[in-house]
Protein backbone atom coordinates (compact mmCIF):
# COMPACT_ATOMS: atom_id res chain seq x y z
CA UNK A 1 0.00 0.00 0.00
CA UNK A 2 1.41 3.20 -0.79
CA UNK A 3 1.86 6.21 1.24
CA UNK A 4 -1.35 7.76 -0.37
CA UNK A 5 -3.71 4.78 -0.70
CA UNK A 6 -6.80 5.29 1.10
CA UNK A 7 -6.56 1.71 3.80
CA UNK A 8 -10.53 0.94 2.25
CA UNK A 9 -8.76 0.66 -0.99
CA UNK A 10 -7.64 -2.81 -0.63
CA UNK A 11 -11.10 -3.67 1.51
CA UNK A 12 -12.76 -2.52 -1.45
CA UNK A 13 -10.68 -4.52 -3.86
CA UNK A 14 -11.50 -7.93 -2.05
CA UNK A 15 -14.77 -7.10 -1.81
CA UNK A 16 -15.13 -6.76 -5.40
CA UNK A 17 -13.28 -9.99 -5.74
CA UNK A 18 -15.72 -11.55 -3.53
CA UNK A 19 -18.59 -10.49 -5.74
CA UNK A 20 -16.96 -11.60 -8.94
CA UNK A 21 -17.71 -15.06 -7.29
CA UNK A 22 -20.91 -14.25 -6.99
CA UNK A 23 -22.24 -11.88 -9.91
CA UNK A 24 -21.02 -11.04 -13.59
CA UNK A 25 -18.53 -8.66 -13.79
CA UNK A 26 -21.46 -6.33 -15.21
CA UNK A 27 -23.17 -7.07 -12.70
CA UNK A 28 -21.64 -5.69 -9.72
CA UNK A 29 -22.54 -2.47 -8.87
CA UNK A 30 -20.75 0.05 -6.53
CA UNK A 31 -23.98 0.07 -3.74
CA UNK A 32 -22.97 -4.11 -3.89
CA UNK A 33 -19.25 -3.15 -3.53
CA UNK A 34 -19.65 -0.84 -0.58
CA UNK A 35 -21.86 -3.18 1.51
CA UNK A 36 -19.45 -5.75 0.89
CA UNK A 37 -16.47 -4.14 1.65
CA UNK A 38 -18.62 -2.08 4.68
CA UNK A 39 -17.32 1.20 3.95
CA UNK A 40 -18.79 4.39 2.99
CA UNK A 41 -19.70 5.32 -1.05
CA UNK A 42 -17.54 8.60 -0.27
CA UNK A 43 -14.89 6.06 0.28
CA UNK A 44 -15.37 4.08 -2.62
CA UNK A 45 -15.24 7.41 -4.71
CA UNK A 46 -12.01 8.87 -3.29
CA UNK A 47 -10.11 5.64 -4.19
CA UNK A 48 -12.15 4.70 -7.16
CA UNK A 49 -14.54 6.25 -10.14
CA UNK A 50 -16.10 3.01 -11.12
CA UNK A 51 -16.69 -0.51 -10.89
CA UNK A 52 -13.98 -0.67 -14.26
CA UNK A 53 -11.76 1.46 -11.87
CA UNK A 54 -11.51 -1.07 -9.28
CA UNK A 55 -10.47 -3.84 -12.03
CA UNK A 56 -7.94 -2.02 -13.10
CA UNK A 57 -6.77 -1.45 -9.58
CA UNK A 58 -6.72 -5.47 -9.72
CA UNK A 59 -5.02 -6.03 -12.66
CA UNK A 60 -2.35 -3.43 -11.62
CA UNK A 61 -1.56 -5.87 -8.79
CA UNK A 62 -1.61 -8.55 -10.57
CA UNK A 63 1.06 -6.68 -13.21
CA UNK A 64 3.35 -5.73 -10.41
CA UNK A 65 3.02 -9.35 -8.88
CA UNK A 66 4.12 -10.84 -12.18
CA UNK A 67 6.89 -8.10 -12.78
CA UNK A 68 8.46 -8.78 -9.58
CA UNK A 69 8.18 -12.53 -9.24
CA UNK A 70 7.02 -14.83 -12.14
CA UNK A 71 9.19 -13.03 -14.78
CA UNK A 72 12.33 -13.61 -13.32
CA UNK A 73 11.87 -17.10 -12.75
CA UNK A 74 10.50 -17.63 -16.30
CA UNK A 75 13.27 -16.48 -18.13
CA UNK A 76 16.19 -18.39 -15.83
CA UNK A 77 16.51 -22.49 -15.95
CA UNK A 78 17.04 -23.11 -12.02
CA UNK A 79 14.98 -26.00 -11.75
CA UNK A 80 14.09 -25.37 -7.97
CA UNK A 81 12.81 -21.65 -8.71
CA UNK A 82 10.60 -23.23 -11.59
CA UNK A 83 9.36 -25.92 -9.48
CA UNK A 84 8.36 -23.43 -6.49
CA UNK A 85 7.07 -21.31 -8.90
CA UNK A 86 4.79 -23.54 -10.73
CA UNK A 87 2.86 -24.99 -7.08
CA UNK A 88 2.35 -21.67 -6.30
CA UNK A 89 1.04 -20.77 -10.00
CA UNK A 90 -1.21 -23.70 -9.52
CA UNK A 91 -2.68 -22.57 -5.93
CA UNK A 92 -3.35 -19.04 -7.35
CA UNK A 93 -5.01 -20.48 -10.56
CA UNK A 94 -6.88 -22.44 -8.36
CA UNK A 95 -7.90 -19.84 -5.81
CA UNK A 96 -8.64 -17.35 -8.83
CA UNK A 97 -9.60 -19.24 -11.82
CA UNK A 98 -11.35 -22.53 -10.69
CA UNK A 99 -13.30 -20.58 -8.12
CA UNK A 100 -14.34 -18.04 -10.73
CA UNK A 101 -15.30 -20.43 -13.68
CA UNK A 102 -17.35 -22.56 -11.14
CA UNK A 103 -19.80 -19.75 -10.24
CA UNK A 104 -19.60 -17.51 -13.44
CA UNK A 105 -17.70 -18.41 -16.40
CA UNK A 106 -18.17 -15.15 -18.05
CA UNK A 107 -15.99 -14.00 -14.77
CA UNK A 108 -13.18 -16.62 -15.25
CA UNK A 109 -12.70 -15.66 -18.83
CA UNK A 110 -12.14 -12.23 -17.78
CA UNK A 111 -9.79 -12.96 -14.84
CA UNK A 112 -7.69 -15.41 -17.78
CA UNK A 113 -7.71 -11.93 -20.08
CA UNK A 114 -6.50 -9.80 -17.88
CA UNK A 115 -3.32 -12.07 -16.56
CA UNK A 116 -2.78 -13.05 -20.45
CA UNK A 117 -2.93 -9.36 -20.96
CA UNK A 118 -0.59 -8.69 -17.63
CA UNK A 119 1.69 -11.27 -19.06
CA UNK A 120 2.08 -9.96 -22.43
CA UNK A 121 2.38 -5.93 -21.75
CA UNK A 122 5.71 -6.84 -19.40
CA UNK A 123 7.00 -8.94 -22.34
CA UNK A 124 7.06 -5.79 -24.09
CA UNK A 125 8.61 -3.99 -21.90
CA UNK A 126 11.70 -6.23 -21.67
CA UNK A 127 15.12 -6.27 -22.65
CA UNK A 128 16.26 -9.74 -24.21
CA UNK A 129 19.59 -10.78 -25.37
CA UNK A 130 18.56 -12.05 -28.34
CA UNK A 131 15.59 -13.82 -30.26
CA UNK A 132 15.37 -17.45 -28.26
CA UNK A 133 14.85 -14.90 -24.61
CA UNK A 134 12.53 -13.17 -26.38
CA UNK A 135 10.62 -16.16 -27.63
CA UNK A 136 11.04 -18.95 -24.99
CA UNK A 137 9.45 -16.71 -22.41
CA UNK A 138 6.45 -16.49 -24.17
CA UNK A 139 6.33 -19.70 -25.23
CA UNK A 140 7.39 -21.32 -21.07
CA UNK A 141 4.17 -18.75 -19.90
CA UNK A 142 1.90 -19.78 -22.95
CA UNK A 143 2.77 -23.27 -21.62
CA UNK A 144 2.80 -23.60 -18.59
CA UNK A 145 -1.22 -21.70 -18.64
CA UNK A 146 -2.08 -24.05 -21.18
CA UNK A 147 -1.21 -27.20 -19.29
CA UNK A 148 -2.36 -26.10 -15.72
CA UNK A 149 -5.74 -24.11 -17.17
CA UNK A 150 -6.44 -27.83 -19.60
CA UNK A 151 -5.87 -29.86 -16.08
CA UNK A 152 -8.54 -27.55 -14.32
CA UNK A 153 -11.50 -27.88 -17.40
CA UNK A 154 -10.46 -31.76 -16.87
CA UNK A 155 -11.50 -31.69 -13.45
CA UNK A 156 -8.14 -31.71 -11.66
CA UNK A 157 -7.98 -35.07 -11.79
CA UNK A 158 -4.21 -35.71 -11.53
CA UNK A 159 -2.11 -34.14 -8.21
CA UNK A 160 -0.31 -30.60 -8.46
CA UNK A 161 2.85 -32.57 -8.18
CA UNK A 162 2.16 -34.52 -11.14
CA UNK A 163 1.84 -31.73 -13.13
CA UNK A 164 4.35 -29.67 -12.24
CA UNK A 165 6.49 -33.06 -12.99
CA UNK A 166 4.76 -32.91 -16.36
CA UNK A 167 5.30 -29.15 -16.55
CA UNK A 168 8.82 -29.87 -16.18
CA UNK A 169 9.81 -32.56 -18.17
CA UNK A 170 9.84 -29.89 -20.88
CA UNK A 171 9.79 -26.54 -19.79
CA UNK A 172 13.39 -25.94 -19.35
CA UNK A 173 13.75 -27.35 -22.82
CA UNK A 174 12.32 -24.54 -24.81
CA UNK A 175 15.03 -22.66 -26.05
Amino acid sequence: MTEREHPAKREIAEAFKELLEEKTYTDITVTDVVKRAKVARASFYRNFSSTSDVMEYIKNNIYSDLNENVIPVVMSDDVRKWRAFLFRYIYFMEGNYRRFKEKKSVNASLILYTIAEVAGSIGKTMKFSDINEKYSTTARIGAVNSVILHWFDDGAKETPEEIVDYLMSFILDIK
